[in-house]
Parts: C-alpha cells; structure tokens; sequence
C-alpha cells in the first residue's frame, strides 16, 4: 500500500514524493524497503507477484525507484479512500489470477530491523490464512506508545507452533486468537497496556485469502461491495477505467482495521518482535538511528550539538545546510530544499497541522 501522504513527515515528505519514496531508514526508499523485504516469501519484483497500489501522481517515481516493477504490477487508485477500499481493489487483481489466493498487505513506509523474523512471521501467517483465518502481526510493545492502535490477545491457538528466535534477531510468537483492536489510547492507557502483557502494536501487516475478505466485504461493507462488482465486471474490457473511476470514488474512506478486521471472524495475530517502526513522524528516527552521548539524532553530515539534549536533526543531501544547536532540548529540525521545520520532540505528531495550515493559506508551493 503506497497510497499514503506522510503529512507528519514535512517538509521532506510532500504531495509530490511522499515519505514511501524517501531514504529515511536507509540508502533505498522506503518503499524498495518493503518490496525486498516481501521477497523471501514470495519471490522478488521480477516475479510478478508483488503489487503496488497508489495514486496516478506518483507513477512515473514508483517505475523510476523500482526498475523492476512493471506497469502491470501498478494499481492505480482514482482518489484516496483508505486502506479497506486500497486492499479490496489490489484482491480484485490477485483474484482474477487466483481466486483462493492468499494475499499479504504491507504498508509501504514502514521499517523492519529483523529480516529473517519478519520472513518467519509471514509464514506463520499464512499457515493460519489457509486455514481461513484474517491474520495480522502484533507488534510487542516497549513502551506506552499513544501512536498506534493496539490489538488484545484471547488466547493461543492450540498447535500454533513454539516461540521462535531467529538467529538475525527478534522473536515471532505462537498464532493466538485476537479479543479486540482499540484504537490509539491516551498515555495512562497505553501504561497500563504495557504492563498487563495482553496487548500488542497493531503493525499494519495482514495475511488473508481474497475469498476471505470477499466474503468479510460482502457481510460488513456491502456498499462497496457493490461498487466493487462492478468494477470487476469491467475489469480486461475498455469500460474499466470509467468504472474504477466511478465506482472508487463512490466508496466511504475507511481503514480496514475498523472497516473489516475488527469486525470479522476468525482473526488471528502473530506476536513479533522486529524493530519494527512506522516511522510516523519525527520522533520515530531515534528508533531508526544511533544517539550520541547525550542523546542527540542527527541525520546528514557534519551538525554541532553543544550542551545540547534529545534532540532530532534531519538535514541531508549535498547541498543541505549544516545544522547547529546549543543549549536546546528536546527539539526537531528538519530541513529540506524549500521549508525548515522546528518543533518539540513531543509534539512532532502535530506537523500534519502545519501541512493544513498550509493548505488553508494557499502555498501550494510547499505542500
């Protein structure tokens, strides 16, 4: 799913290459990041296997940063409407392949440290998947994140396989039955989460067949489910394209998580352990890079901390200016070509409301 527009990550991230076509966690985008990091479970770019689903702007940028991507392996979305619409228009595609396929849906922006953990997991996934579970991985908690949504455990399935330690790091858990999702808490909440043992990140990554959510999409969403028939009987005729207009844009926005997950039956989640991020915003680089001796994260070459503390510094590039602090604490500054951003390090899950006041002034320029 590379949809998204990484408002919390301006000024480097924008409308016209958003955070999944940036180098944040390493010297390939994001979005490469997650295509190989697929490939071990189910073949490499080349293969076919793999789709993409995002919007008709960032087309030319996917084909440009994954050479091996083909046009085919390219859906294209009319307009945003969240990932529920996202996934069901990408499993009309795998279907018609496929019908009982199973289907693995991955945000495109997301970090994972432990590959052969997150290779171990999606197979574990999909040992539940085949046997018409809605999977999804959970991700072990260190500490009470108010960010994310949270998934609470009911109790593990008999024979869903012993804790595993890969050798590369990280661990993957036993498949256990899902009670609930709830959604982002307040930090008392989110305390007491932590300490109960019970709950776990809600990572964004399903595994499921396509029949499955067929089925799901029919009893929970029935309105797209309409508007998706008709879609799929356009699909391979010259009247798709108006349909998939048409029809896609009639669809409420909705997340899967709220629209099919929490609601379904037989969802099952893979406790792991990934160094996995959502690099949502800012903040999240202290969990992708190393901090100094005073705990200072600076991105790009050459920045100055001096009786400086927690802070975060993103200026890159060749022609990016070096960044200096002195006697501040607990600040970002990120820096790109046409805007600089300074904010407290607790509030850098606020940025997307610089990016609205933005809109509402008229600079299109800087979005």
């Amino acid at each position: 799913m590379a949809g998204g527009s990484g408002l919390r990550f301006w000024p480097a991230s924008r409308a016209h290459r958003p955070k999944q076509l940036l180098s944040i966690s390493s010297d390939r985008p994001l979005v490469v990041e997650a295509l190989e990091r697929l490939a071990p479970v189910i073949g490499p770019v080349r293969s076919g296997r793999q789709l993409i689903v995002a919007g008709a702007q960032h087309r030319d940028q996917l084909l440009e940063v994954c050479p091996e991507l083909t046009e085919g392996q390219l859906v294209i979305e009319p307009c945003p409407r969240n990932t529920a619409p996202c996934v069901a228009l990408a499993a009309l595609h795998i279907a018609q392949r496929d019908p009982e396929a199973v289907m693995i849906i991955s945000p495109a922006d997301h970090h994972v440290a432990y590959q052969e953990a997150f290779t171990q997991a999606i197979l574990r996934a999909v040992e539940g998947a085949r046997r018409g579970a809605l999977v999804t991985l959970g991700v072990s908690p260190n500490r009470p994140e108010t960010g994310y949504g949270y998934i609470e455990l009911a109790g593990e399935i008999e024979g869903g396989g012993e804790r595993l330690s890969p050798a590369g790091g990280g661990e993957v858990g036993a498949r256990t039955r899902v009670a609930r999702f709830v959604e982002k808490p307040s930090s008392e909440v989110a305390q007491r989460y932590l300490e109960s043992g019970r709950y776990l990140w809600n990572s964004g990554v399903f595994v499921m067949k396509v029949s499955r959510l067929f089925e799901e999409l029919q009893r929970q969403l029935p309105a797209h489910w309409e508007a998706l028939e008709r879609i799929r009987e356009s699909m391979g005729t010259p009247a798709y394209g108006r349909a998939l207009s048409e029809q896609f844009s009639s669809m409420r926005s909705i997340s899967l998580d709220y629209g099919v997950m929490e609601g379904a039956s037989e969802v099952e989640v893979v406790p792991v352990s990934l160094g996995w991020s959502d690099v949502g915003h800012w903040a999240a680089l202290r969990e992708l890079y190393p901090a100094d001796s005073q705990g200072n994260v600076c991105v790009g070459d050459g920045h100055i901390c001096l009786d400086a503390q927690d802070n975060v510094i993103y200026s890159v590039g060749s022609r990016a200016p070096q960044v200096a602090l002195l006697g501040v604490q607990g600040l970002v500054v990120a820096h790109s070509p046409e805007a600089l951003l300074i904010c407290k390090v607790d509030e850098s899950q606020r940025v997307r409301e610089v990016v609205e006041a933005l809109k509402a002034r008229g600079d299109k320029h800087l979005l």
